[in-house]
């Protein structure tokens, strides 16, 4: 990364914690979910400059002059960095109406942020494009495609409308991180059965189930709600109805009936790689690295943790979320020949984790 990125990065951590976020008109949860990044905001920009740093290496260049999505861009913290950094045109998207409207209130005091502001999923940000004629080359999405309910569908429209855009994600659902994976899988199992003060997503399954097919037992509605975990509301009525036979493939992946939102979902990398290479694109899939902007004996764990991950035993292992660069159908045999040249030029090592 070159010290001019740098120096925007501490450009951008500067405004963000200087915003008086008890003075603006922003849910409580998201000024909950604020305070907890803002002592980690250094991590975090340098997770969003090394995203972009590596996109370069891939297009010899960053698209400023053409249109950037921030998807799932929740307090729009990102479409502020794009936008210091030069980009034109930045789209912002969220389902969440909250996450809009603190996104907004944000732009609005900082004087920078998002040019369009998108409440909705792919499809309102393919439809908004197409009715204006716009085409992004670039998605970046951070902690968002865990979320996404089908992940088919969401490529396959997106790939379709825009098979020239590139997209890059991360995830800390890494698969064989046990100790990622352990504490998903808890935060799962109370989501699934709820707690003393919270309804569980299988009982509200059930509840639906024996509302829309009241002819069914009790035995049979409880059956039904355990086969159908992971699906939405709309998916649960076609395969009751069909009497389909279906069974989870794992024992811990959950997600909201009623919205499809999935709890912090956990793919093997294998599952991602078949994805978008059924889809006709191109992935490349990198390890984060630990928050080294710890203080004391955090920040010498940390230097260690990325140490060890230059070996690809501990990487696999160790890695505490993960970079997603997806190339569109139209793009990714070109990236991926930039991508090499850049590597075998030593323009870009992979083995740095320092």
């Amino acid at each position: 990364m070159d010290d001019e990125l740098e120096k925007l990065g501490k450009d951008f951590v500067s405004t963000l914690r200087n915003i008086p976020l008890d003075e603006l008109s922003i849910s409580d949860y998201n000024k909950k979910y604020i305070r907890r990044m803002l002592p980690k905001m250094e991590y975090y920009a340098d997770i969003y400059l090394n995203v972009i740093d590596f996109y370069c290496l891939t297009v010899d260049g960053f698209p400023y002059d053409h249109p950037v999505v921030d998807y799932g861009g929740g307090h729009g913290f990102l479409s502020i960095l794009l936008k210091t950094l030069g980009a034109k045109h930045v789209i912002y998207v969220d389902n969440n109406p909250q996450s809009v409207a603190a996104a907004k209130a944000i732009k609005d005091h900082v004087g920078k942020g998002a040019d369009v502001f998108i409440c909705g999923e792919e499809e309102d940000l393919i439809e908004w494009c197409q009715n204006n004629e716009v085409k992004p080359s670039l998605l970046l999405g951070f902690d968002v495609i865990e979320h996404i309910y089908d992940l088919d569908r969401y490529f396959d429209n997106l790939f379709t409308a825009f098979p020239d855009m590139d997209h890059s994600y991360t995830t800390a659902s890494v698969e064989k991180n046990i100790f990622k994976t352990r504490k998903l899988k808890k935060q799962m199992y109370l989501d699934e059965y709820g707690t003393d003060t919270k309804q569980g997503y299988f009982d509200i399954r059930k509840q639906f189930i024996k509302n829309e097919f009241p002819a069914l037992t009790d035995e049979e509605a409880h059956l039904w709600a355990a086969d159908t975990r992971g699906m939405n509301y709309k998916d649960i009525l076609l395969t009751v109805s069909l009497k389909m036979d279906v069974t989870p493939k794992d024992d811990y992946n959950t997600c909201n009936p009623e919205t499809g939102n999935w709890t912090e979902r956990i793919l093997p990398e294998k599952e991602y790689r078949d994805l978008i290479s059924r889809h006709g694109g191109g992935l490349f899939i990198l390890p984060g690295k630990y928050n080294k902007s710890h203080k004391g004996i955090k920040k010498i764990v940390a230097k260690i943790l990325n140490r060890l991950m230059r070996k690809e035993y501990f990487r696999q292992r160790l890695q505490p979320f993960i970079f997603l660069y997806i190339q569109g159908p139209n793009n990714h045999k070109k990236a991926m020949e930039r991508l090499l040249e850049c590597i075998l030029s030593g323009s870009y090592n992979l083995e740095d984790y320092e």
